[in-house]
């Protein structure tokens, strides 16, 4: 067999390729990296997951001034997510929304572990919003970077996966 430069450019491409994906980490994917979050966004290196749209006892890393917010409670941005408790409702008759159902509280429960799931090992980023919180809480946008790399939408993985709470 007669070797050219082609069969040893694609050779050298193959080996290249291969490298590449195996010293990407344990995992071996061909996935390119998630976008990378610019300076807006702001990481949660602490938090308890109350439920699937509200994080609380946040620590919320400022980059740029070095700084902390510590024993935040933030609130998703435009998503009102499956309720895991019955304790908002007496404020949701009050205000004419949907009750909370005993199907409601088993999807937020479902949809809590996977979100946690999803979650593990990876990072927490939030955009904080103009608005104004309800109980003192930061209205935010909120991100999720899974340990291998994809970048989680919060507010749109509730939307798809159907954990957004009925309307009235």
């Amino acid at each position: 067999m007669k070797d050219n430069g082609a069969t040893i450019c694609v050779l050298g491409a193959s080996l290249l390729a291969a490298v590449f994906l195996v010293t990407q980490g344990d995992m071996v994917s061909a996935k390119p990296p998630a976008k990378p979050l610019d300076d807006s966004w702001w990481e949660v290196t602490s938090w308890t997951a109350h439920d699937l749209d509200t994080w609380s006892n946040c620590t919320i890393k400022i980059p740029r001034v070095r700084l902390a917010l510590l024993d935040q409670d933030v609130r998703l941005k435009d998503c009102d997510a499956c309720e895991v408790t019955y304790a908002r409702q007496a404020t949701l008759k009050r205000n004419g929304s949907t009750q909370i159902t005993p199907e409601e509280i088993a999807r937020g429960k479902d949809g809590l572990s996977k979100l946690e799931a999803l979650a593990k090992g990876g990072k927490r980023f939030v955009r904080i919003a103009d608005d104004d919180g309800t109980y003192g809480r930061i209205v935010a946008d909120m991100v999720i970077l899974t340990q291998d790399g994809e970048r989680i939408d919060v507010a749109e993985w509730i939307r798809a996966n159907k954990y957004e709470r009925p309307a009235k």
